[in-house]
């Protein structure tokens, strides 16, 4: 080894200076070698290329079984079948996973398997690398923080904000006394906004005083228009969206997806008496047509209504003096129906994100308060962690269950976010005070200040159960906010919170 066969004389030191070493600029991978060392050593090609590969091996770069850099490397499988076909030995399969005891079930993914092979290009989602998964994730999040922060954001400073009516302004208006005669002005404001021809507004905007207080943000579209900036619409007169600024109908979807099993599973009665001045229901159950064939008859079908009051903290209705505790709707009756709570209300972090931006942008005193609040007064990411968000904005999430809404304050709102979907027809969003008449249709997201200005929902009716749809018809709204007492008493450390409030209730 190493000794010349013409002089005897030992080369090793000489054979290591001239062991080529791999060009990162090469085109194959290969080390650049002199075409007059391939003639001589005429298969020297092969050794060459086995020298690189274990060189890059070493180094990190590539894949010892296969060869291949590693960012380029095949999924784990084929890399078992590559092993088994060069050495002839069938490889044990691995053991399936087992959880250690008390550990509890998996958190469910984060994406559902059509979203993951949409996005990353994944036939089979068995057979997917856990990074092409986690980078799929990745882009999908950065796809709709864009959507918010590229666009929607720059377009509403561009050519949408608006002064509100009057020379109001935001301390004004937070100033009124909320009296009976303000009260009737506001019906009749919006019994005639809610007149067929006045039109109402689909593009995204904001509205805001002199000094620069914003009141209300809506995110929906930015509308295409002509040449002559008239505003385009389709043949069914439905505007033609540039650019979509709203929530996208797959986060709609899911979301009512998990709240229809979440309310099939756990059955509630809804209370349509006590209510009735804000949700004026002829009824706790809403009728809806169904068509279960294709071209067949319309079958009359029922659905029972609901609201739901999901709030880590809060003061419970009828005892202010009292504690704050979780609500009861959070809690449950059992252990369980906790879990299933959590895991159905708390998967809509995307979109909650995309509410952080818009209120960072446009309400940055109130975003710095409820970030502070949610930090510490936040209970069920202590409590199951595995299914809920560590950061977020608000403590409290309200779901109105295919309800009406008519003209109402909520005083004891910080700040709030809705947004809606279904399917449903009318259902306009009307903000008096600002002479507003919005679209609101599905997806559709308004931040505002609910404790000062009035709004109300527009009546609305179900539409046509289509053959084969998942999903009932009808509207539902989701409700972001943190009550103001709360709030006070988190940030004044007054926290008197039962560690363990669900106990209470197994």
């Amino acid at each position: 080894m190493g000794r010349n066969r013409r002089s005897g004389k030992n080369n090793t030191a000489k054979n290591k200076s001239t062991t080529p070493s791999p060009d990162p600029a090469s085109t194959d991978g290969l080390p650049k070698v002199k075409s007059s060392t391939r003639r001589k050593k005429g298969g020297c090609v092969e050794l060459l290329r086995t020298q690189a590969n274990k060189i890059k091996a070493a180094a990190g770069m590539a894949d010892a079984v296969t060869g291949v850099p590693r960012h380029l490397s095949p999924p784990p499988f084929v890399q078992n079948v590559l092993r088994e076909t060069r050495t002839g030995v069938m490889l044990e399969p691995r053991p399936p996973l087992t959880l250690r005891p008390g550990a509890g079930p998996p958190p469910p993914p984060t994406m559902n398997r059509f979203k993951i092979r949409r996005l990353a290009d994944i036939r089979n989602i068995q057979l997917a690398r856990a990074a092409k998964i986690k980078k799929a994730v990745k882009m999908e999040k950065k796809r709709e923080r864009d959507r918010i922060v590229k666009w929607a954001i720059p377009f509403i400073h561009r050519e949408a904000t608006f002064l509100l009516p009057d020379g109001k302004t935001v301390a004004e208006l937070e100033a009124r006394n909320h009296k009976e005669p303000e009260y009737l002005e506001a019906c009749r404001v919006c019994e005639e906004l809610a007149d067929p021809s006045v039109p109402a507004r689909v593009e995204s905007g904001a509205w805001k005083d002199a000094s620069g207080k914003y009141a209300l943000v809506v995110l929906s579209m930015e509308q295409m228009k002509d040449h002559q900036g008239n505003p385009l619409f389709d043949s069914e007169g439905e505007p033609i969206p540039l650019f979509s600024h709203n929530i996208h109908k797959r986060a709609q979807d899911a979301q009512q997806t998990r709240l229809q099993a979440h309310n099939s599973k756990w059955k509630k009665t809804y209370d349509h008496i006590t209510d009735s001045k804000r949700h004026p229901e002829p009824g706790p159950i809403m009728p809806y047509l169904q068509q279960e064939v294709e071209g067949g008859p319309l079958v009359e079908k029922l659905e029972d209504k609901r609201v739901d009051h999901i709030f880590d903290r809060w003061h419970i209705q009828g005892h202010p003096s009292d504690g704050q505790v979780p609500s009861m709707d959070l809690r449950g009756r059992s252990r369980e129906e906790f879990r299933d709570i959590v895991r159905t209300y708390y998967g809509d972090s995307q979109i909650h994100e995309n509410i952080k931006h818009i209120t960072k942008e446009f309400f940055p005193e109130d975003h710095d308060k409820l970030e502070r609040v949610y930090k510490e007064g936040s209970w069920v990411p202590q409590e199951f962690p595995a299914f809920a968000p560590a950061t977020g904005l608000f403590l409290g999430r309200i779901i109105l269950w295919k309800l009406q809404t008519s003209v109402h304050l909520d005083d004891n709102d910080v700040l709030c976010a809705i947004w809606c979907c279904g399917q449903f027809t009318g259902g306009h969003a009307y903000i008096p005070d600002l002479k507003l008449k919005l679209r609101y249709a599905p997806g559709d997201l308004i931040v505002f200040h609910s404790r000062f200005l009035w709004h109300m929902i527009g009546p609305w009716l179900p539409k046509v159960m289509a053959p084969g749809s998942p999903l009932t018809p009808g509207r539902v709204s989701m409700v972001y906010t943190t009550h103001v007492d709360t709030a006070r008493d988190i940030l004044a450390k007054k926290i008197p919170l039962d560690p363990h409030p669900w106990t209470a209730a197994s």
